[in-house]
């Protein structure tokens, strides 16, 4: 009876250990409905609609997915997944000054030249405009790409 306890206790000892390690680190996609007990396993269920878990983890609780608020100068690049977060990326006329995870969470309206400047670089999702002065006898009104002769 001895030898039979001594070949069980380790195979217990290794389910209960598993258990243990699947209540902590669950799939991403999932999250814990109920936690392993001696007798039972941990059991784990899908993250709900407009949730997430993009890790593998021990929650009780998926995130909630970002929203991309268009009055913020975001969009939506992709939809929220039960596997990733919402990934947003600036509208038009925006570029993303603070990303984090590959998606947008703060958009700023590209800067426009002033007349006298022209713009040096044009304004990207990654990138503010950047504006050039005008030398003397050469004129913009903010708008051109290059400075123009004055003519007489």
């Amino acid at each position: 009876m001895n030898n039979r306890f001594n070949i069980y206790l380790p195979l217990l000892m290794l389910k209960m250990f598993m258990n243990l390690l699947i209540s902590y680190i669950l799939f991403k996609g999932n999250r814990v409905l109920w936690h392993c007990t001696v007798d039972t396993s941990t059991t784990c269920v899908s993250c709900s609609a407009s949730t997430y878990t993009d890790e593998p983890n021990g929650l009780e609780m998926c995130f909630s997915c970002s929203t991309c608020d268009a009055g913020d100068g975001l969009r939506i690049q992709k939809a929220c997944t039960r596997l990733s977060n919402t990934i947003c990326e600036p509208l038009k006329g925006f570029f993303c000054m603070v990303r984090k995870k590959g998606s947008c969470k703060l958009a700023v309206k590209h800067s426009q030249c002033n007349p006298g400047e022209y713009i040096q670089q044009k304004g990207t999702a990654s990138t503010d405009t950047v504006c050039g002065e005008c030398t003397n006898g050469t004129y913009s009104d903010g708008t051109f790409t290059a400075c123009q002769t004055h003519t007489m």
